[in-house]
């Protein structure tokens, strides 16, 4: 009587299970997709929209922060010319006190790009 017939393997090694492995590895790169996709869009929420003027500056693609910074750079490192009797005068902003009101630009920043404030909120 033969034994060939009665569930034994002849000759025949055990595979790796190369359907679960294949699949666990694409559930894998689509969980790191998924977090490169958030990280883009976070990131791409704290940029301001392309056609954002504020006090005819052009911040339009920057952050709030480097917003600010160029219009204080505008402001606050041009000298400001006063014409009296015809006599121009140049003053340093900063010698007379002048001062960006932020919160009034920011404002308005926020209220022409039209984006909200809180990230999931988005969601």
């Amino acid at each position: 009587m033969s034994l060939g017939g009665l569930g034994a393997r002849e000759g025949r090694r055990a595979s790796l299970p190369l359907l679960p492995i294949f699949s666990g590895a694409l559930l894998l790169l689509g969980f790191f997709q998924l977090g490169r996709e958030l990280i883009s869009f976070s990131s791409q929420q704290d940029a301001l929209q392309d056609d954002v003027r504020v006090a005819g500056i052009q911040v339009g693609g920057l952050s709030e922060a480097q917003a600010q910074d160029r219009w204080e750079e505008v402001y606050l490192e041009q000298p400001i010319k006063l014409v009296y009797n015809d006599s121009p005068i140049l003053l340093s902003p900063e010698s007379i006190g002048f001062r960006t009101n932020n919160e009034a630009m920011l404002a308005a920043v926020r209220g022409q790009s039209g984006r909200q404030e809180d990230f999931w909120a988005a969601l």
